[in-house]
């Protein structure tokens, strides 16, 4: 094998290492992702650019008898996931507030959790990750029948920050149908969970000759910052929780 053909092999073997490397760094470690939308805010806002921690919940499954997990959402956690209603919209940010067992109840704007294997409610307070419109604020947009609801195994409760915009558990993320959408997002649909953020940004077209160059514009005075907002809340009735 002479030289040149060496060091091409060498090269195209470089090459699939990295691609092998990126996606794995991709599908299991870490990903980014831009914010479209308002349900977050403030906590997170629109044209807020997030590199997403994949690997807190990564999810390896060699065989269907075999189910290894990294970790699972803890309650309060902010999370990226995926919802089952919508095909235009990929990706949705939310707050999870039930765990697996857990019963919410809303009712006069609080919201009331019962933690699994307990019958202990406790109205969450909720000021840390709220602003004032929203806190005490947390409403159905219809009446779903019931404003009780324990969530499944495997299954979560999540709401946006943003109560008065956001579409999430409390009408199935769109609208809840018979048969369809459920209040609930499963375990293998939560992507993972912020880990910082790089700010805001907006792409901006300005002319350039005869055509157009895109330049990122910083917006809402976002910066770089790591997204570990709210960390903890203190509730005792919840037994650490």
């Amino acid at each position: 094998m002479n030289t040149t053909a060496r060091e091409t092999l060498a090269f195209v073997r470089d090459i699939t290492i990295v691609i092998l490397l990126v996606i794995l760094i991709r599908t299991y470690v870490f990903a980014p992702f831009a914010i479209s939308g308002h349900s977050m805010e403030s906590s997170f806002h629109d044209g807020e650019f997030i590199l997403v921690n994949k690997w807190n919940y990564a999810q390896i499954a060699p065989t269907p008898s075999l189910d290894l997990r990294v970790g699972d959402p803890k309650r309060w956690d902010v999370v990226v996931l995926k919802p089952h209603v919508s095909v235009e919209r990929q990706y949705y940010i939310k707050r999870v507030i039930g765990l697996p067992g857990d019963t919410i109840r809303i009712s006069s704007g609080a919201v009331y959790l019962t933690p699994v294997g307990t019958n202990r409610e406790v109205m969450l307070d909720e000021e840390a990750y709220l602003n004032d419109t929203n806190n005490g604020n947390t409403k159905f947009r219809w009446d779903p029948g019931t404003d009780r609801f324990t969530v499944p195994e495997d299954s979560y409760w999540v709401m946006g920050d943003n109560r008065n915009n956001s579409s999430d558990s409390r009408e199935c993320f769109s609208m809840c149908v018979p048969g369809g959408a459920t209040h609930f997002v499963t375990r293998s649909n939560i992507v993972g969970k912020p880990l910082f953020s790089f700010g805001g940004i907006h792409i901006e077209m300005l002319p350039y000759l005869n055509g157009l160059i895109k330049l990122p514009t910083p917006v809402n005075n976002l910066e770089f910052r790591w997204a570990n907002i709210p960390k903890e809340y203190s509730y005792p009735e919840l037994g650490g929780n």
